[in-house]
């Protein structure tokens, strides 16, 4: 079960206001074009510093499938008609029960995706199932694998783009970390899955060291862009662009960048892409037991995914804030068209 509300906009910050209203595991999104208007989060979340919009839904906020076990992790807002997509993941309903490695939940989990009008009532019409849900199920060879929804995107005809991550068919995922490769669905305006696509709707990523995790999903024309980190042979992290043909699914070969680098955020401007996250220093922590320290990054790409050299060093640039961990988690364009990055730092 989870909550989204919808508040009036009353001053500038609302987005942040929204963050600490909804509680720190909730997600926020726009609509048309205006910053922070939709929060969602676990049942126990609330706006609680916004004046909420009655109009929406049940008094502001409408209340996900109670007996259903869903986890929210992101939204977009379709432009087709200000319908409110909400993707995460659901407890498997076929139950089938892992016991090893012990996890949240002792189910598998598949990716979801909820669609709801822009009134705040599900649309029943939506996946098939007449819940206003799209449950996606990822296989790996002959087995059904965890999975989890981490970015959404709409299509102009009202389709449905979803990245996540999968585990391998021995094992229920911890964390975004554990995850054998990414996944990239793509969804008719209905919700049901576009069969031309890849393989029965969906294109698998595999990731050599595993620790998958898609930062960003961006439709640029025909293609589809994923941003995130793929673990190489080794176990070390790097943040890859991954381009997919949206008509067929086959994914080109991606864009590596350099290693100890990994994603979590995405942004594309007219002509650019920008993934951001964290560079391993290459100083810090090179004795005992003492980890290497995450410095904040930014990558910027061309149109065509290639990495713009002209932008910092090799197409990417690093910021140290003093000797703690640091890493960018948010970016947005100004109206001036500057890029501003939301940093993260313990110094």
């Amino acid at each position: 079960m989870f909550q989204l509300a919808r508040a009036h906009l009353t001053f500038s910050w609302v987005s942040i206001a929204l963050i600490y209203a909804c509680g720190q595991k909730s997600v926020i999104t726009q609509r048309s074009g205006e910053p922070g208007k939709y929060c969602c989060g676990p049942d126990d979340a609330t706006v609680a510093f916004l004046s909420r919009d009655k109009s929406f839904a049940d008094g502001g906020v409408r209340t996900a499938i109670a007996n259903k076990d869903i986890k929210p992790n992101t939204m977009a807002v379709s432009p087709v008609d200000d319908a409110i997509l909400v993707a995460g993941s659901i407890s498997d309903s076929s139950g089938r029960v892992f016991v090893f490695p012990p996890v949240e939940s002792s189910q598998r989990r598949d990716m979801v995706v909820a669609r709801y009008k822009a009134d705040g009532t599900a649309d029943a019409a939506f996946g098939g199932s007449s819940t206003g849900m799209a449950e996606i199920k990822v296989r790996v060879g002959n087995t059904d694998v965890d999975s989890r929804a981490y970015q959404v995107a709409t299509l102009p005809d009202g389709g449905v783009v979803v990245a996540g991550s999968y585990g391998n068919a021995s094992m229920v995922g911890n964390s975004a970390g554990d995850y054998a490769g990414m996944v990239v669905a793509r969804l008719a305006a209905d919700g049901r899955a576009v069969s031309t696509f890849g393989s029965g709707g969906m294109t698998t990523i595999p990731c050599a060291g595993g620790g998958a995790y898609p930062a960003g999903v961006i439709i640029s024309g025909n293609k589809i862009l994923v941003g995130g980190t793929c673990n190489d042979s080794s176990g070390a992290p790097r943040i890859v662009l991954q381009s997919i043909d949206a008509n067929s699914g086959v994914a080109a070969n991606p864009v590596v960048a350099a290693t100890g680098t990994g994603a979590y955020a995405m942004l594309a401007v007219p002509g650019k892409i920008y993934v951001a996250g964290y560079k391993f220093s290459p100083t810090a922590g090179s004795s005992g037991s003492q980890p290497a320290l995450k410095t904040p990054a930014i990558l910027r790409f061309n149109e065509d995914g290639t990495l713009d050299s002209a932008f910092g060093s090799g197409g990417l640039v690093t910021k140290s804030f003093g000797n703690g961990d640091g890493l960018v988690t948010a970016l947005s364009q100004s109206l001036d068209g500057r890029v501003a990055a939301v940093v993260s730092s313990s110094v």
